[in-house]
């Protein structure tokens, strides 16, 4: 159940339901940090939303009727209880029960129709990553778009961008389906032994790791391994007296192509012609390259070295696409890049391209109508 108020307040259940109210505050509420609540009587969260707002989310239990915990009277017993709140302390402006949806599309493109966000997929709010994980699908398939759009790409490119993002969130809906049950025991036993163990303080998982399928360079063994698929180095450069991040000084948006050496002096004139076109950032550690960036914070040294590598190149979703060991490496790398886009020779008017070629997932029938929909599970 989850309830706003001025102040905030609302409510969740592992077992699907959450009743939210929601209130203003006319004196000072409780915790100005976010609060998980995990007794087994009544698991709940509590969450500030700006200065006079709260949100809490208190579980529901199975043999509880939804109709009735939305009744004010509810809301009100439970913040008398728990808070000494009452009416003339926060306003309620919004309470209701809603269920956590664990979903994933089986298919997220059909034609020239892609699904993202949470058309695609939901997921329990447990590790904050719903909204985050609709801007890296929109980050991920606007530049796929955008080279197959131009003609720069062939049409095959947009199918990674499921085949990344799936495995992606796959991983995510996991994680955040774990934390719900743990978040939300209501048998005293379990609930003890959770707390034992996170007094133990284990080591923090790494649960958010990068894709490792897809548009990345893969190894010997067709495998794409270490920080590959990873967020990309973004360390503070200083170039032409200004200092920043990569992306504000340097500029971004495309392909980066990062190195110790100069990259521009070992790519062929084709090569560098064709990164041209399809956009590219470079940076050298080189004080001789027109392309010099001062590695400010030491970001990109360090990283050099921890990886044994003298170069890497980013995709412009900022995923790493493959590293170079030395010079050789990097050519190898690039060419890699443009053979794998297939680019066919470029679209002089981005609105006139069309999928047309492309053989449709789903047989049509006459009507060109889609006769099998993609589906949830």
């Amino acid at each position: 159940m989850c309830w706003a108020s001025r102040s905030t307040t609302s409510a969740s259940t592992s077992a699907g339901s959450t009743s939210t109210p929601s209130s203003s505050a006319r004196c000072p509420l409780p915790p100005r940090t976010v609060e998980f609540r995990m007794q087994p009587e009544r698991p709940y969260m509590w969450m500030p939303v700006g200065r006079t707002r709260h949100r809490i989310e208190i579980r529901l239990h199975e043999h509880e009727d939804a109709t009735e915990m939305e009744r004010p009277e509810v809301a009100w017993e439970w913040l008398s209880q728990t808070w000494g709140l009452g009416p003339d302390d926060v306003e309620i402006i919004r309470q209701v029960v809603y269920p956590f949806l664990t979903r994933i599309a089986r298919s997220w493109r059909v034609g020239r129709t892609f699904l993202a966000g949470d058309a695609a997929h939901t997921m329990p709010p447990y590790t904050g990553k719903g909204a985050c994980a609709a801007m890296r699908d929109a980050k991920n398939l606007a530049w796929k778009l955008d080279l197959v759009l131009r003609g720069l790409a062939d049409d095959e490119l947009l199918d990674t961008y499921q085949q990344e993002r799936e495995a992606h969130n796959n991983q995510l809906l996991r994680v955040s389906i774990e934390l719900c049950d743990v978040v939300n025991l209501t048998d005293p036993r379990a609930a003890h032994a959770r707390d034992l163990a996170m007094r133990g303080r284990p080591p923090a998982p790494d649960i958010f790791p990068g894709p490792k399928t897809g548009f990345l360079h893969h190894d010997a063994g067709g495998r794409v391994t270490g920080v590959l698929g990873d967020a990309s180095p973004q360390g503070v450069i200083r170039r032409g007296g200004v200092t920043g991040r990569f992306d504000d000084v340097a500029g971004g948006g495309g392909f980066s192509v990062v190195a110790a050496f100069d990259p521009a002096a070992v790519l062929c004139g084709e090569q560098l012609a064709h990164l041209a076109r399809i956009g590219v950032t470079i940076g050298s550690l080189d004080p001789a390259s027109p392309h010099h960036i001062e590695d400010a914070d030491g970001t990109y040294r360090e990283f050099f070295t921890a990886n044994g590598v003298s170069a890497f190149v980013a995709r412009p979703d900022f995923l790493l696409y493959g590293l170079a060991r030395d010079e050789d490496d990097l050519r190898e790398l690039i060419g890699e890049i443009l053979q794998r886009l297939k680019a066919p020779t470029p679209v002089q008017d981005p609105g006139r391209a069309s999928f047309a070629h492309r053989k449709p997932r789903f047989p049509l029938d006459e009507s060109g109508v889609f006769e099998e929909r993609a589906a949830t599970r």
